[in-house]
């Protein structure tokens, strides 16, 4: 039982570190219209960066701390924060909605390419 339990507990500090990463890159580009992709990214920068293969090629999840999950949601949002392009909303047009539509494909392309580096060089975090 106490074994179960403490597989539980670990899932739900993945999850929950998920969700603070989430929640904080949001918060942190509010005032921009992509946070939801925003969000997303950090999810999966997240995800990807506590991913692990074990000796039998299964996957292992490293524990990473709260600070690790504010970390990863501030560096994604900043990348957007970074990118950003101002879009006339007040034109209804077609090339405005796809400028605002391209303009979340640099920072998606430069978080993607930063974490398969990161892991490209081994990055881990000892969970101690």
């Amino acid at each position: 039982m106490i074994n179960q339990l403490t597989v539980l507990v670990q899932l739900l500090q993945v999850f929950a570190n998920t969700i603070i990463a989430v929640q904080f890159s949001r918060n942190v580009i509010k005032s921009l219209d992509n946070n939801i992709a925003c969000g997303a990214m950090a999810a999966f920068s997240f995800i990807i960066l506590s991913i692990k293969l074990g000796q039998n090629h299964e996957l292992i999840f490293l524990i990473h701390g709260v600070t690790f999950a504010l970390l990863t949601g501030l560096g994604v949002s900043k990348c957007f924060d970074f990118f950003r392009v101002e879009v006339n909303k007040d034109d209804n047009d077609y090339q405005n909605a796809l400028i605002a539509t391209l303009t979340n494909i640099k920072p998606i392309l430069c978080i993607i390419f930063c974490v398969l580096i990161l892991k490209i060089l081994n990055f881990e975090i000892d969970s101690n």
